[in-house]
């Protein structure tokens, strides 16, 4: 996976426009993922209709928690088609189209998004990619 660096005004412009985009805020960033507390849910399209305007390559990582009824939670990360493949085998969810990994708040059965042991909560995800992603020596 090449590196291409992002500058902290184009991952902020990024951050802005699905902050707005999603009614949510920044929870986390870095040159490796962007993570986004919804409080609504949207088209999916919004995440690539945001990099496009911002410049953001499309492999780049945003992950949008979403709430759900009854107090649950849905994840979706656009990016990375490997990066989607490691959340899948590591908590769960689906990968698709390539670019997206979803995951509902549910345990996975044959046919649905959901987790495999529990509902990771976003800051486990963002700690799993930190550790992930992180250039080895």
């Amino acid at each position: 996976m090449g590196k291409t660096i992002i500058s902290d005004a184009v991952i902020d412009r990024l951050a802005t426009s699905l902050e707005t985009y999603f009614s949510g805020s920044r929870a986390y960033s870095s040159q490796s993922v962007l993570y986004i507390k919804a409080s609504s849910e949207k088209m999916m399209g919004g995440i690539e209709n945001a990099k496009e305007e911002t410049s953001v390559p499309m492999d780049y990582n945003v992950l949008i928690e979403y709430p759900t009824a009854q107090d649950g939670t849905k994840f979706i990360l656009h990016g990375n088609d490997f990066v989607c493949m490691l959340l899948a085998e590591r908590f769960g969810g689906r990968i698709s189209n390539c670019r997206y990994w979803i995951m509902y708040n549910e345990p996975i059965t044959d046919y649905n998004h959901g987790y495999k042991e529990k509902l990771p909560t976003g800051e486990e995800i963002i700690n799993y990619l930190k550790e992930t992603l992180k250039p080895r020596a």
